[in-house]
């Protein structure tokens, strides 16, 4: 992925989050790429079968116990930290949005 991208996906991601959650200062952020099964990458639905690597960005805000999961610039979902959590994020593999439970238990 070029270093564009990422810059263009990480300001879309910034703009989207004042409309998302109250103003987040401070975070740490996680960025990695992800490969997908689908062109549909971790939101199901109907999407092409071929396989696809997509850059996944997890934004963990420095005062709470949440994070907020992306895939591309798109939103996917917010979830709790647990260890679950933790360790998709060392393994750089999120959980798909059909598959946030095992972060919310």
């Amino acid at each position: 992925m070029e270093i564009f991208d990422i810059i263009r996906d990480l300001l879309t991601i910034q703009h989207n989050m004042i409309y998302q959650t109250k103003k987040i200062e401070k975070y740490r952020l996680y960025d990695f790429d992800q490969t997908w099964g689908s062109t549909a990458l971790g939101f199901g639905g109907v999407g092409g079968s071929a396989r696809i690597t997509a850059r996944t960005y997890v934004l963990i805000p420095i005062d709470r116990e949440e994070a907020y999961v992306y895939f591309g610039d798109t939103f996917a979902y917010k979830c709790k930290i647990n260890d679950n959590f933790r360790e998709d994020i060392k393994n750089h593999n999120m959980a798909g949005v059909r598959n946030i439970d095992r972060y919310n238990i």
